[in-house]
């Protein structure tokens, strides 16, 4: 009787050994995890805007600026893609800036090609929602080989994340307070808090 005990609780060990293993190894990957920095995390993203220059809703050049909306926070936010999503984030974020009148909103649009029905639809709307200069629009063209390298130097200044909207929130001196990449509630509670945050 005391072997088969004995055999009973060798057979238990042997089996508690089996399950805990697994667990055991998973817990000490992630205690590992916890204090080793994966190299892409090294990257330290900008923590202050950068001036840059891209076409204006005619189709000349220009340079933004931001020491001109130094006392303002401001929203730089980044559309790659016209379609039925992208416009309704872009649309609530022109409603956004529209309902803040001290908030400024720089919108820097990355297409292939941007074309002229694109841009006036896009100038139509800011002049219908009165934003005027408080709603700036600025275009790089993938096609276009001086816009597509200012594009990449802030795609890797600023660690943007496609295929969604980018959305920068700029405080008053123009730091970089927080980042977003996806669409957002733009008419939420949430979102006034991040725009108490900028001032």
């Amino acid at each position: 009787m005391v072997e088969v005990l004995r055999t009973v609780l060798s057979v238990l060990q042997i089996a508690i050994f089996i399950v805990m293993t697994p667990a055991l190894l998973l817990r000490t990957r992630a205690a590992q995890a916890d204090t080793v920095v994966p190299e892409e995390k090294l990257v330290k993203a900008a923590t202050q805007v950068t001036d840059f220059t891209a076409q204006d809703a005619s189709g000349a050049t220009v340079k933004v600026e931001f020491d001109k909306y130094r006392g303002r926070p401001v929203v730089l936010y980044f559309w790659i893609a016209p379609n039925k999503e992208d416009m309704r984030d872009l649309q609530g974020v022109l409603e956004y800036t529209q309902k803040h009148p001290a908030l400024q909103l720089v919108v820097i649009a990355f297409h292939d090609e941007v074309s002229p029905r694109l841009r006036q639809a896009l100038e139509d709307g800011r002049l219908h929602l009165k934003g005027g200069e408080r709603m700036r629009f600025a275009f790089l063209e993938k096609n276009n080989p001086a816009d597509l390298k200012e594009y990449e130097r802030l795609e890797e200044y600023y660690q943007l994340h496609w295929p969604y909207p980018n959305s920068l929130f700029v405080n008053t001196k123009g730091e970089i307070l927080f980042t977003r990449d996806g669409y957002l509630l733009w008419n939420s509670s949430y979102m006034e808090q991040r725009l108490k945050e900028l001032e």
